[in-house]
Order: structure tokens, then C-alpha cells, then sequence
């Protein structure tokens, strides 16, 4: 989690309002940048075309995507979203072991 990395990293600090605001913070830029949010929305699988992570399948139609980043658990989007024979990749940056909030995508 957010907390438990901040924790190990730079000692225990909270966010002024909780990490609620953090998350707040997240949304807001991403709407000035254009991005469109769905909410209550169950996905159901990932689409495979090309070798590409495209389309989600949800509980609200079919969505299409350039791409698509999972944030979900890593067992739960591989054994539950993808096909048996799709390969995730774990996109690291930095030296060091991924944090406890790996994104896995299909570029």
C-alpha cells in the first residue's frame, strides 16, 4: 500500500485530509489532462487483439483503448481478466525491486 511504502522509505507521514487527498490530487490532474473516468463499473475480462491489451469487457459494454494499465492484483488480472496465453509486462523503474503498487500493461 501507499502507507506501507512511505512508511519503510521516509518514516511514517500522512497527507493533511488523509490519502484520500492524494487521490483527489491524481483525479483532478488527470481530468485537466483529458482523461475520462467510469465508476461502478465491474470489468469482466481484457481483450486481446494483436498481442495488444485493446478492450475491456465490463459490466457497462465494451470499452476500447491506445492503452490500458492494470492496477489490480497482479493474480487477479492474470488469472481472472486475461487469456491463458497472454504475458504481462512488469514495467520496473529503478534499480530496485518494485514497490508493493506494481502496473502491469500491455503496450
Amino acid at each position: 500500500s501507499l502507507m506501507a511504502y512511505s512508511g519503510i522509505k521516509t518514516g511514517t507521514f500522512y497527507p493533511i485530509g488523509g490519502f484520500g487527498k492524494v487521490i483527489d490530487g491524481f483525479v483532478s490532474l488527470c481530468k485537466e489532462l483529458g482523461v475520462k473516468f467510469e465508476t461502478d463499473v465491474i470489468v469482466e475480462q481484457i481483450l486481446v487483439e494483436n498481442k495488444k491489451a485493446r478492450f475491456l469487457s465490463t459490466s457497462k459494454g465494451k470499452f476500447i483503448f491506445d492503452y490500458l494499465v492494470g492496477s489490480a492484483d497482479y493474480s487477479h488480472v492474470d488469472g481472472k481478466l486475461l487469456e491463458k496465453n497472454i504475458v504481462i509486462i512488469l514495467i520496473v523503474t529503478g534499480r530496485k525491486k518494485p514497490s508493493l503498487l506494481p502496473h502491469f500493461c500491455s503496450i
